[in-house]
């Protein structure tokens, strides 16, 4: 029987499934890792631990799966967006990838807003200037590590390093390039008028290739490390986003995704190019086609954050626990349960939560207002609030700023009759 191979190079932790043709999920891996935060505002990852991670969930899962190496016949990968890797002339990193959430580029974004310009940088890259994106990072190694940037040769995603680690061949995709603001998403290709108004060298953008294509093999020194066969073919692989508007079945237009997690996503699907705004991100979708992504920073991460900083309201939950398992370990059982807890308590206070607002730009926002001094706010506090309204209203705030997100998608002519939920909160009622 033939199997497909997966790995996504996520930011806390690399994920490797085997499935078999028909999509039937045999095996699951995964590995965890630290973010590291040097200075504030600061997020980086050494990319060879990506790669180390990978090689070890692709051992274990052919350990846990007992799937025959051989009847593997390809390798897919998907990784986090934005996050870049600079690589010196012999394909080594030359310092730790700024993360896709760094935001050590505030001047960088203001350097190309106030001598590019918002209007010319929507026409050759569909994008507005962000923190995340890879262009405002490589202005930073210019300004900041020149003894680095002189070294830099190439850069590149997520993926695409672990995909050269374990093939030796160096390539990235249209919807992972589109999320660097140094490509004409329009027209699927680098925006070389861009690198030339910014003095930047031509020769450090990887090639571009279709996600779907096969474009690089597993090496001999992969395979002595992984178990896997030398030669097993390897895709070009996709932005993270991209994959999971795939694996979702997102095809139409109008189509979106709401992935609930750290952060909440929202994802459109249409098959024509529109002008973007700058309200929302703007890439390529592996078909050929594009699709536009809102993002809420804080989403899961401001009701872990209420229940950190605030916590649950304890007056009524003891009276509820069955006596055993109070006696056993209350607070165990408050941690396993907390957000089925939460549920609870917030259903009891009406829609609204007699008045009392959330805005959850804790870490700053991206869309659609981008700011990474914005900061969250409780507004309309009164004496008659208690830890419940405070719990419901941040729910409420995180829906409301997805919310905003699809009401420049409806504008956009998208009224979605397809909206399909995951990630964590997608197990919330």
């Amino acid at each position: 029987m033939d199997y497909l191979l997966g790995l996504c190079i996520g930011t806390s932790s690399t994920k490797a499934l085997i499935t078999n043709i028909e999509g039937k999920i045999i095996a699951s891996s995964f590995l965890e890792y630290q973010i590291d935060s040097p200075f504030p505002g600061w997020t980086e990852q050494n990319p060879n631990l990506w790669l180390e991670s990978s090689i070890k969930v692709i051992r274990n899962i052919l350990n846990i799966s007992k799937v025959n190496p051989k009847d593997i016949i390809s390798l897919g990968i998907s990784g986090q967006m934005h996050t870049t890797v600079f690589l010196d002339e012999n394909n080594n990193v030359i310092r730790p990838a700024p993360l896709w959430n760094d935001q050590r580029t505030f001047n960088e974004c203001n350097y190309l807003l106030n001598n590019i310009g918002l209007k010319k940088i929507l026409e050759l890259t569909s994008n507005k200037p962000i923190t995340s994106f890879s262009l405002p990072k490589i202005l930073w190694l210019r300004n900041n590590e020149i003894n680095n940037f002189k070294r830099l040769r190439k850069f590149c995603l997520s993926k695409d390093y672990v995909k050269l680690g374990l093939s030796g061949k160096l390539s990235t995709d249209p919807s992972d390039a589109s999320g660097t603001l140094c490509f004409d998403v329009q027209n699927y290709r680098w925006s070389e008028d861009l690198f030339n108004m910014l003095k930047l060298d031509l020769s450090i953008l990887p090639e571009v290739r279709p996600s779907s294509e096969f474009s690089a093999s597993l090496s001999k020194e992969a395979s002595r490390k992984t178990g896997l066969q030398q030669g097993l073919p390897i895709l070009t692989g996709t932005a993270d986003t991209a994959g999971e508007m795939l694996g979702n079945g997102i095809s139409k237009d109008g189509d979106c995704l709401l992935i609930l997690g750290t952060g909440g996503v929202l994802l459109n699907y249409h098959s024509k190019y529109y002008e973007n705004d700058g309200n929302l991100d703007m890439f390529c979708y592996p078909d050929g086609k594009y699709y536009s992504l809102g993002v809420t920073l804080s989403s899961s991460a401001s009701l872990i954050w209420a229940l950190n900083k605030i916590g649950l309201d304890f007056t009524q939950i003891e009276r509820k626990v069955d006596r055993d398992i109070k006696y056993l370990d209350f607070k165990n059982y408050i941690e396993k349960d907390k957000f089925s807890i939460l549920e609870k308590q917030v259903k009891e206070i009406l829609p609204g939560a007699n008045g009392l607002i959330f805005l959850p730009y804790l870490t700053g926002e991206r869309a659609p207002y981008s700011d990474p001094d914005a900061r969250g706010v409780l507004f309309g506090l009164n004496m008659n609030h208690g830890k419940r309204h405070i719990l419901r209203a941040v729910m409420e705030g995180v829906t409301f700023s997805q919310r905003d997100c699809y009401e420049i998608v409806k504008n956009k002519g998208f009224d979605s009759k397809n909206i399909v939920i995951s990630g964590g909160g997608a197990k919330s009622e």
